[in-house]
């Protein structure tokens, strides 16, 4: 067998060869994947190098350097997100939202109970106010029968703010107490906030500021006038309260719990009674939900008015009730120094001071309570009664006889809040 060895006539050329197979550059690949920059790098432990897969230093667990970032590095949160972040506390944080206030089960449970009558407002340290709602009226719903001669027509004072009608407001449930914060609170089972002035009175409710919408100030007198005119209307009755030394006089078995721990009846001591203790019958409408503790245990301060030289000065309606330079002069009527409140001479009284409760209306059928003034000088009024005042005590019980700067035990505030 032969073998014939044919001749290849031009051999390989490199010009005939891809570019990859001459250089061995993977940047000349055709049709390559894209890699990162690693791939370019030596495995090794110094910079510029990659690690091995067996590296040591891939299981040495090392604490993350410590660093913060301020809100507003947060590309991707909102303003309001940003607002709660850095909000010093959780009524900062409602504010920030701009919340109402926490529906948490405290409240949710009293406004279901109270069918939305009453609930909790929230100071600035998150302590519990609680409030009853009192729905606006106007003097034609209370009907001619009660409101003769009291010049009365629209709407009735409370629900005014310089003219402009409101919905309704609301009052505190119990008398002002003072929290550890130093703030005030309105709760059951405390003891009431005494020895305070008027002035002391009205700048600590008004610094418990816009609430839930509401402004707050201490309560006024027509305040008082609105929830004792429901009573009258209604004639459903009066509410008792803490007038013996921790009992109702007129209904001795109607008891609260002394906060000095002295039995109810026992003419000595502290005699004031823990908020919301006692029956039914001491709430405004003699039920559970009602405003608590109107008659007797501590007199309290009123806005919206004031008595000087024996001629009142007064609010024309809410909105002014918290400027004294806006109260207006009820010449024509000096006050009389001391009479049951029902058989007050009201010769000459204007018909603002009847709708406020100050002197009685002719005919109409008088809350109880006896009235005390002083004609010489600057009086401030509050109302009620005291835990030793008896018979004397009741919603139209009204005090004149005193200084700005008086201080006494049985002497306490209540706050009230209008949109």
């Amino acid at each position: 067998m032969s073998i014939r060895i044919y001749p290849f006539w031009g051999g390989v050329q490199a010009s005939n060869l891809a570019p990859v197979a001459t250089s061995g550059a993977y940047s000349d690949l055709t049709g390559r994947p894209t890699l990162g920059t690693a791939a370019a790098l030596d495995v090794g432990a110094t910079a510029g190098t990659v690690a091995a897969g067996n590296d040591a230093r891939l299981s040495d667990a090392r604490a993350p350097t410590a660093h913060t970032h301020p809100a507003s590095a947060l590309s991707d949160s909102t303003a309001a997100g940003r607002a709660i972040l850095t909000a010093a506390d959780a009524a900062a944080q409602r504010t920030a939202l701009g919340a109402p206030s926490v529906l948490d089960a405290n409240r949710w449970a009293l406004e279901k109970a109270s069918r939305g009558t009453n609930t909790i407002f929230y100071n600035a340290g998150g302590e519990e106010i609680h409030c009853v709602r009192i729905d606006a009226y106007s003097w034609a719903d209370l009907g001619t029968a009660y409101t003769t001669g009291m010049g009365a027509t629209g709407a009735m004072e409370a629900f005014l703010a310089n003219g402009a009608r409101k919905t309704h407001i609301w009052v505190g449930k119990y008398p002002a107490s003072l929290s550890a914060s130093g703030r005030v609170v309105c709760q059951p089972g405390l003891d009431q906030w005494v020895t305070i002035d008027w002035d002391e009175s009205v700048a600590a409710c008004a610094a418990l500021g816009t609430v839930s919408g509401h402004t707050a100030r201490l309560m006024s007198l027509w305040d008082w006038a609105a929830i004792t005119h429901i009573v009258m209307a209604s004639g459903r009755g009066q509410p008792q309260g803490n007038t013996n030394y921790g009992q109702a006089l007129a209904a001795k078995w109607q008891r609260g719990r002394r906060v000095d721990g002295v039995l109810p009846g026992v003419a000595s001591g502290d005699a004031r009674v823990l908020s919301g203790s006692g029956p039914r019958d001491w709430g405004h409408d003699l039920g559970d939900f009602g405003v608590w503790g109107l008659v007797g245990n501590v007199w309290e301060w009123l806005l919206g008015g004031k008595l000087v030289n024996g001629v009142w000065s007064l609010a024309p309606d809410n909105g002014a009730a918290t400027t004294e330079a806006s109260w207006v002069v009820q010449g024509g009527y000096t006050m009389p120094e001391s009479a049951t409140w029902g058989a007050l001479a009201n010769e000459g009284a204007s018909d603002l001071l009847k709708r406020a409760l100050i002197v009685p209306a002719t005919g109409v059928t008088s809350p109880v309570g006896y009235c005390t003034a002083a004609v010489d000088g600057e009086r401030l009024p509050f109302r009620g009664g005291g835990w030793g005042n008896g018979g004397s005590a009741g919603l139209a019980a009204l005090n004149v006889n005193y200084a700005r700067s008086t201080r006494y035990a049985n002497i306490g505030c209540r706050p009230a809040f209008i949109p």
